[in-house]
Formats: structure tokens, sequence, C-alpha cells
């Protein structure tokens, strides 16, 4: 997007005050048009046995290296990089989000009344750590699948931790990731403090970005909403100053770009690699031959190497390299960063 177009302030502002904000702009209509095509055409190859997805949500088949994925990430970079107040930024290879309307036989719709909250950041990372985005490809409303936030709920993530000392709890030998699914008890207790759901209805092209301490799930389309034709297309993108990252970061993300591996949402510190999974990981199938194979020439540019991690900023070159703070770690973890060469 062009960065003349993003107000800064307002973005600053819903993030510190709600958790999450939408901006419009991201992506041009017509190269929505383009790498939803990019996608429905890869679609097409598994016939009516379509690709594997927790809900649309897939990590799968090398999703995190197509073509269209990096073109998005590449654009989404101007707004990360007005909050982190640096260019020098390292992103996450996460999944996309491909949704097959449900009228069409496939998916499901909507459960009213149910939900699958959750936490992205557990009790180690203390404050803000990152935020979180994904880029809509075509326009959701609020009868559509998208995401869904506990507003406000950031403010609260030390307070909840104190009230359930055994939430969110993280070691070296489990969820790594850092992902926690809420009990009800938790949902019911941000509601207390005051925090109300929202659903978040986006433009096309635009992209809805939150707080990595937002309590957030996705809801599915709704039975008879009005269009009843219309798909989920989304990248998940994460990005932050790569000065926050350790040579052992480093490694691991040359280890994910070199083999083609998808990532959890932490694009600095700690990131975390999924296993190595080319199709449907419960079934015994051949979809593994629709995984991408042949890196796009997009992945290939400098700037795209830069945000991987594959080549490194020069962060001596007198222009900023962070916001002017550094993230806070419970430093008993086995997980707080030890930094070494950041240079």
């Amino acid at each position: 997007m062009d960065p003349s177009n993003l107000n800064r302030d307002a973005l600053s502002r819903d993030l510190e005050i709600k958790g999450y904000s939408v901006v419009p702009g991201v992506v041009s209509e017509e190269d929505c048009d383009n790498y939803t095509r990019q996608y429905s055409d890869w679609v097409a190859k598994f016939g009516d046995d379509p690709p594997f997805s927790h809900d649309s949500l897939m990590h799968y088949y090398r999703v995190g290296h197509f073509d269209a994925t990096w073109r998005v990430r590449l654009k989404a970079k101007p707004v990360f990089a007005s909050l982190w107040n640096t260019e020098k930024l390292l992103c996450s290879m996460d999944g996309i989000a491909i949704g097959i309307p449900p009228e069409l036989g496939k998916g499901k719709f909507r459960d009213e009344g149910t939900n699958w909250f959750h936490l992205d950041q557990g009790r180690t990372r203390r404050g803000l750590h990152v935020y979180q985005a994904a880029v809509y490809l075509e326009e959701t409303t609020e009868e559509d699948h998208c995401l869904r936030v506990i507003e406000k709920s950031h403010l609260f993530h030390d307070k909840f931790q104190k009230a359930f000392p055994d939430a969110m709890v993280l070691d070296d030998e489990e969820n790594e990731e850092e992902f926690f699914p809420f009990k009800p008890e938790w949902t019911s207790w941000f509601k207390e403090q005051g925090c109300t759901e929202r659903i978040m209805a986006v433009p096309k092209g635009g992209m809805v970005i939150w707080d990595s301490r937002t309590a957030h799930d996705a809801v599915l389309p709704k039975r008879g909403r009005m269009h009843s034709d219309r798909w989920r297309y989304g990248v998940f993108v994460c990005m932050a100053p790569a000065i926050w990252a350790t040579d052992e970061d480093y490694k691991t993300k040359k280890f994910a770009y070199d083999n083609f591996r998808s990532t959890a949402h932490w694009p600095a510190q700690k990131n975390i690699v999924f296993r190595s999974t080319t199709g449907n990981p419960y079934t015994k199938d051949r979809q593994h031959i629709y995984a991408v194979e042949t890196m796009p020439d997009i992945e290939k540019t400098k700037e795209a190497k830069l945000l991987a991690g594959l080549e490194r900023y020069d962060f001596k070159d007198g222009s900023p390299n962070d916001p002017g703070w550094s993230p806070t770690w419970d430093k008993s973890s086995v997980f707080y960063p030890r930094y070494s060469d950041r240079t």
C-alpha cells in the first residue's frame, strides 16, 4: 500500500485502546483478483476432494511459499513499518485461509453460542511483543467467515495470568508455538472485566491487525447470509523489528525458508517451524502432489530475503532499527532470548 495513505495515529490509537484495527487499501482490488485466482486455480486441482484445512486455516502444502502469499506479505510491510518505526523487519511464514462456501456442501455453517477463543501469547512474554494480522483478498461482512476478537482483552493480559495462575503455562516440551485455547471460565472472566466480543468486517484488500495479547478466534459463515457464494481468502502476516532476533532465530528462519516450511506467528523471537507436511497430515493420500514445489521468483528478491531472514539488515546505517524499546520477557523462562550477534 501507499504509506502516505496510512493514518498511523489512528491505527496506533485503535491498537492501544481496543487491541485491534482495520486498515483498508493494503492490496488493490486488481491484485486481490490476481491472487485469489492463483489460489482458486490451485484448489481446483483437488477436484471433489478439497485441500485439507482446519475450517479454512491451512499451513500444509507449503502454502506459505506461494507466489501470492509472498506478494501479500510485501504489500503489508508498510503498515508494520509504520507501527514499529523501522523498515528493518522480519516476517513470519504463516499460513493462509481458504474457505469454501458451506452452501456448496463443503464445510460448516456458524453455530451461534460456540467459540474457540484463544491467545497466541503466553506468560513468558510480558507486554506487547508483536502484532498479528490477516489480509483479506475478498470482502468479508459480519455474516461471512471472519475474525472475532474480545475487544480490550489485551489490557488484562497480566491480570488474567494472576487470576488464573495455571493458565498459559509454557515449557520447552509442550506447546512451543504458544496456542492457548480458552476454557469457558476464561471467556466469562474477560467479559466481567468489561470486554466485549466483536466480529470484524473487512473490505476487500484490507487488513485486520491485532495485538497478540488480544483473545480471538474466527466465526464460520452464517446460514442464509446475503453472499452465499462468497469464499474466504486471507493471508496471515506478522512482522517485528529484525534487531530483536538472535543468531539462533536467524538459523530457524533460514531452515524454514530453505525447506518450504511454515512457521508460527512469531517473526523475530523464538519462531517455531511447523512439522514437514506437504499434504493432509491425517490420511495417506496423494494430495501432496499439489504442494508448492518451486520457489517463486518474488521469494528470491532481496526484499523478500531480508524479511525472511536470509539476508541481514545494516543496523549501523543511521536509520531507525526499532520503536525505541525492546520486548520484555520473564527472564526465568527457558524461552528468554539471549542476544548474541545482531549486526
